[in-house]
């Protein structure tokens, strides 16, 4: 008997962290189509965004405990920012699944 997964099926999910200003990950790599669920673990609101051409997306701003999940399909680097605080960003590697 075979089975066939398509590459949907074998997304991953990646978990980025905010709280006291700071991302749990600087640098995290992902590959095309896993999903990225921001949380925020901080009593200051957030709202995530990335503002590189081809990777856009602006959460709602999160409150405390609330998350947001976005999926990218294509590869490259892109920054993520919380808006209310600049300083606090991190760099996101899309990558495309590759077959060992």
């Amino acid at each position: 008997m075979l089975f066939f997964c398509s590459a949907r099926a074998m997304a991953e999910d990646i978990r980025i962290f905010y709280s006291g200003q700071k991302v749990s990950r600087g640098t995290t790599t992902a590959k095309i189509g896993d999903r990225v669920t921001l949380y925020n673990e901080s009593k200051t609101p957030c709202t995530f965004e990335s503002v590189k051409p081809g990777f856009e997306f602006r959460a709602p701003t999160l409150k405390f405990k609330q998350s947001y999940t976005v999926v990218f399909f294509k590869r490259g680097v892109t920054t993520i920012a919380c808006s209310e605080n600049p300083k606090t960003k991190m760099t996101l590697i899309i990558r495309a699944e590759t077959i060992d």
